[in-house]
């Protein structure tokens, strides 16, 4: 009977070891949410985040598929996307308004109208 009680304790045991584990997807899970807050304080941090939670989701989702994981693999992906088309939006802003600013109050004016038309544009 005590030498059963041991076999069923070691079977246990391996079980629990051999089980994946739901950590890492949980992780990227958090990462991606903390890359929305992120990405609204600061691009980098928002695409740092995001990266990080794609990887620590794509790893989860390669040991073992839990929803979390799988959420945390999209809201990364939509984050990482958000991120590119806004640093895009910022380039395309900075490259055409480039050379026309002055030191007059009509250049900043000029400046303010051609920043607000190019956001229009990138978002319609």
């Amino acid at each position: 009977m005590e030498m059963n009680n041991k076999n069923n304790v070691q079977m246990q045991t391996q079980n629990e070891v051999t089980k994946p584990s739901k950590i890492i997807g949980i992780i990227g899970f958090i990462l991606s949410l903390l890359a929305i807050i992120g990405l609204i304080f600061s691009l980098y941090i928002g695409l740092i985040l995001g990266i990080l939670g794609l990887i620590f989701c794509i790893i989860q989702l390669r040991k073992q598929k839990t929803i979390l994981a799988i959420i945390g693999l999209i809201l990364s992906i939509i984050i990482i996307l958000l991120g590119v088309l806004m640093i895009l939006a910022i380039l395309i802003v900075f490259s055409t308004v480039g050379g026309t600013v002055d030191s007059s109050r009509a250049g900043v004016d000029n400046l303010a109208d051609q920043i607000g038309n190019q956001i229009m544009l990138v978002l319609s």
